[in-house]
């Protein structure tokens, strides 16, 4: 017998009834089947439907019934097939959605001043023409007319929202206009038409063929009419599900929009049917559930009825399989998520369903289960823009956008699709040649070294495309186009040319399908500033998903609210359960505030809450269910989902404690999972490499580093493991150092013999000049060189007072000096910046300290600052060409601040100790017996860059000033 409209508890798997029943119905005669018709909400629903199907039947071969999903009507065959053809093509096609927003966008480009601004970016002007298009489909679903914008009066609004008010109006008024002349029509227009054409066909033909709505209950004039003439026809049914038989005829009256209930009872309402008239199709499994998640979304005005809740208590059983799982975070909450799906799918047979609006989650769940190699069917997919195909264009972009900066042109160069037609261990071998010796290799120009070959092959390749980002505007279809050739060409391989490895792949073909999309309406976009391309195209990729097509696992699900209803699991797992999520925050809407849209006739977001409301009861109602929630999101407290926070207060209400709901265990477990299973304490590092691969010469620079951190000289001059130079680094203290030394250098060698009159002058030539060498940006030069003329001004002032009888300056020179130890001869090699002679054959060394702190008086006479002493030594020794047979008679350091650091007393005597000291020092790592260990060094702002090789972090103890 047919059941006009009918319910499905929220308690049992609606697809699966109706699937099990309809096969029933039509048992041994498939053909009756095979020519019903029934209606769902969206394409999901449609699929669901189908596996029910296959599995209500087991292995036998079944004819389905002709299933069309409401949402696609207009692409649907089946619906369209007994309708008038010529009724049917009187309907313009519909505008597409990129069509609709390039339009959009580029009116709205030419109105900024209404919404305040000076101008509009791509990005700002393609996200309000989504908005727009949103606004229009609202409009037109809800039967609403943009001629009742007459009736919001300006004044009544601020500033701001008078001029959209008028901005809207323009747009309105011209949107039909443009439609006319391009002779099509919003798809929601069209969708409306076709529903209504339909409802007017079965009104007329009265069709005796099957025809079922499941699960339909959209509160959208046509979609109501089109309900209502169904449940009119002899074979016509409804199946609506989750009906709340729980509330009293009072409380069912004073359901608002945010009650999960509101779109039922209005649906209800417009076929003209009580709630008492709908008849059960199966009895509920769990009633005691079903009355425990009424009460949980009872109307606000009506809670104060838990009050009597401890009269008619809840069974004890109501609360089996219900668990919530309060985490500390996200990653906290992911992993305890997956633990849960690892857990649920170990039993046999046994279905799962995760369930979030939280996207962000749902990947982070999909990547934790991989640690079991599960590949969950994420229906929602992955964005686009996060596929790599997608990172590989934007890479393309941005190296070209970034004038080939070293690491936007490193991240492009190693990403696997870019290939530059050479075979892959060929072209990583020139990747990584490039980057070693030129990109990283030690050198004070910053600017990527423009003789590279290897470079002028990939610049050449992306010149077609720097051509156009060059320019101010540039034709969003040439821009597009320039940019997918040149992409094209970076990743063909030595076999194939790129457009066939670009696009293969479910993320390819995606790509693919949506840049034909874009590049077809380019043109009415019309130019963008080249500076604006990539977070406009990123945003559009946004909103294309790319979903796995084959390999996941048969028995589990991530699903949005929308995809998770009519569905029956085992398990279902309700994620991110706080407020914000469940429901999402509503974002505030660019073209009409909240009292506009309540004037105007649009649904709220308190209607949206209530949507959600409904999936989160439904949910609530299955046998097995987990919720779940983080309690901090990227660093940031949470609140609880209001529903959860209400179903803890309906249960305290009933007498149970809202703890005994909690299964902490999972949260625990989580932690643990990759938590080691002991902890030994680590040892300090003690290397003692064989005595032939220990070092048999070290300069100064590198003396120091001994005295220092031995295991530092272990790293650096043993294992030969030496910093790489940072990419795209700016011009900093270092190179400024460099540059004074050379200056100095070339301004003594120039002027050896005489003083010039206009020194100053020249000093300040010969900085340009090597500031221009070295490319120094403008906006730097003008910092560095107030620096570097107090540097000349102090240099100056110091030979005019105190360096009269100066016979010669000897600049740059490079010496050593050769000690015999137990291992055999030992070379140190120092070089001095500066060593000037006096008459008498007295030498003074002088070293230029340009960074912040120069080593003390007394570090130099503790022989803890070897770099004078060890040049003083040398000179004395005569291992300078062309300074022999001198005496030091002074040590200086010159910070080009304040006195310099001198040290001119007891000279020979400090020279005659510091060669014992450093002796000594040398001749215990002539034993390899002696480790090079660890030693603490202060926290002096200085970076050391062996401490991570070190682990002291680990092995050692800092105090409170530290970071860690």
């Amino acid at each position: 017998m047919i059941q006009k409209i009918s319910n499905i508890s929220s308690t049992v798997s609606f697809v699966d009834v109706v699937a099990s029943q309809y096969l029933e119905q039509y048992a041994g005669n498939p053909a009756q089947l095979a020519d019903m018709l029934i209606l769902m909400p969206n394409r999901r629903s449609v699929q669901n439907l189908k596996e029910a199907f296959v599995r209500a039947q087991g292995d036998i071969p079944t004819i389905l019934p002709q299933i069309v999903a409401m949402s696609d009507l207009e692409e649907d065959e089946i619906f369209l097939s007994d309708m008038n053809k010529d009724d049917v093509n009187e309907i313009l096609p519909a505008v597409g959605k990129i069509e609709r927003r390039f339009l959009f966008a580029r009116i709205i480009q030419k109105k900024p001043s209404s919404f305040g601004l000076e101008r509009f970016s791509a990005l700002q002007s393609s996200v309000l023409a989504d908005e727009l298009s949103k606004l229009i489909d609202e409009v037109n679903n809800s039967k609403l007319d943009f001629a009742r914008l007459n009736d919001l009066v300006p004044e009544e609004y601020a500033a701001h929202w008078q001029d959209t008010l008028e901005f809207l109006k323009i747009i309105t008024e011209y949107w039909p206009k443009e439609l006319k002349e391009r002779k099509l029509t919003d798809a929601s227009a069209k969708h409306n038409l076709l529903l209504n054409m339909k409802s007017r066909q079965w009104q007329e033909e009265k069709p005796k063929r099957h025809i079922v709505a499941a699960g339909i209950y959209a509160d959208y004039p046509e979609i109501k009419q089109l309900l209502k003439t169904i449940s009119r026809l002899e074979n016509g049914e409804i199946i609506i599900n989750g009906l709340d038989r729980n509330l009293s005829e009072k409380e069912w009256n004073d359901i608002e929009e945010s009650h999960p209930q509101y779109q039922l009872k209005r649906l209800l309402e417009a076929l003209e049917v009580k709630r008492e008239d709908v008849e059960e199709r199966v009895p509920s499994m769990n009633k005691e559930r079903e009355r425990l998640v009424s009460e949980t979304m009872r109307p606000s005005q009506n809670t104060d009825e838990w009050l009597k809740l401890n009269k008619k208590p809840f069974l004890r059983e109501t609360f089996d399989g219900l668990r919530i799982v309060q985490c500390d975070d996200l990653h906290n909450e992911a992993v305890s998520v997956a633990l849960i799906i690892r857990e649920k799918l170990a039993q046999e047979g046994q279905t799962v369903a995760l369930v979030s609006p939280d996207r962000k989650l749902s990947r982070m769940v999909m990547s934790e289960l991989e640690r079991w190699n599960i590949v969950a069917d994420d229906s929602a997919g992955k964005p686009l823009h996060l596929q790599p195909v997608a990172v590989y264009l934007r890479q393309v972009f941005d190296a070209v956008l970034q004038n080939y900066s070293a690491v936007p042109l490193l991240s492009l160069l190693k990403n696997p699709f870019c290939l530059s037609g050479k075979n892959t261990a060929e072209f990583r071998k020139e990747v990584r040649n490039f980057e070693t010796n030129i990109l990283r290799a030690k050198k004070l120009d910053i600017t990527v070294n423009k003789n590279s070959e290897f470079f002028e092959e990939i610049k050449g390749k992306l010149l077609p495309l720097e051509l156009l980002v060059r320019k101010k505007t540039v034709g969003l279809k040439e821009l597009m186009h320039a940019h997918l050739t040149v992409a094209e060409e970076l990743a063909s391989t030595a076999e194939a040319y790129g457009a066939k490895v670009l696009w293969r792949g479910e993320d390819g073909s995606s790509a693919a399908g949506f840049f034909a999309d874009v590049l077809e309406k380019a043109d009415i976009f019309g130019d963008i500033n080249p500076e604006e391309y990539l977070e406009f195209l990123e945003n559009l990729m946004s909103s294309v998903s790319v979903r796995k097509q084959y390999g996941t696992h048969p028995r589990l699900k991530i699903l949005g609210p929308v995809e998770a209803r009519l569905n029956g699991f085992d398990t279902i797992i309700i994620a991110e359960a706080n407020e914000g999520t469940w429901p999402p925050s509503s974002s505030a809407d660019p073209w009409m505030s909240r009292p506009m849209k309540k004037k105007f006739g649009l649904p709220l977001s308190d209607k949206n809450a209530g949507i959600f409301a409904f999936d989160f009861a439904n949910l609530l109602s299955q046998e097995d269910v987990y919720i779940t929630r983080a309690q901090k999101v990227d660093g940031s407290p949470t609140n609880k989902s209001r529903w959860l926070l209400r179903l803890e207060a309906v249960t305290q209400a009933s007498g149970y404690k809202a703890s005994e709901l909690y299964a902490q265990e999972y949260s625990v477990w989580a932690k643990l999972l990759d938590a080691s299973d002991t902890q030994n304490r680590l040892e300090e590092p003690s290397p003692c490499p064989d005595l032939k691969y220990r070092p048999r010469n070290l300069s100064a620079s590198a003396l120091q580093t001994l005295i220092d951190n031995p295991y530092n000289a272990y790293a650096k001059y043993i294992l030969k493991l030496y910093p790489s130079e940072g990419l795209d680094a700016e011009f900093n203290a270092g190179h400024y150092g460099t540059i004074i030394h050379e200056m100095f250098e070339t301004f003594i060698k120039k002027y050896k013999e005489k003083m010039p009159e206009n020194a100053r002058e020249k000093y300040l030539e010969i900085g340009q000049k090597l500031f221009e060498k070295y490319g120094v940006e403008e906006n730097k030069r003008i910092f560095w060189q107030g620096r570097m003329e107090k540097a000349i001004d102090w240099v100056l002032a110091e030979e005019e007072n105190e360096r009269i009888g100066i016979i010669r300056p000897y600049p740059e020179k490079e010496g050593k000096i050769v000690l015999p130890l137990p291992g055999g001869d030992f070379t140190l090699t120092a070089k001095a910046d500066r060593i000037d002679e006096f008459k008498g054959n007295k030498l003074t060394v002088i070293d230029y300290k340009t960074g912040r702190n120069a080593p003390t008086k007394k570090a130099v006479e503790t022989f803890n600052a070897p770099q004078l002493i060890l040049e003083a030594l040398i000179a004395q020794n005569g291992g300078y060409e062309g300074i022999k047979g001198k005496t030091v008679d002074k040590l200086s350091y010159w910070n080009f601040k304040g006195k310099p650091i001198n040290i001119d007393e007891k000279v020979e005597d400090l020279l005659e100790k510091g060669l014992q000291k450093y002796k000594e020092l040398l001749n215990k790592y002539d034993f390899e017996e002696m480790p090079y260990r660890v030693k603490r060094q202060p926290k002096n702002g200085i970076k050391d860059d062996y401490e991570h090789l070190s682990r002291i972090r680990e092995w050692g103890v800092y105090g409170e000033e530290d970071d860690d």
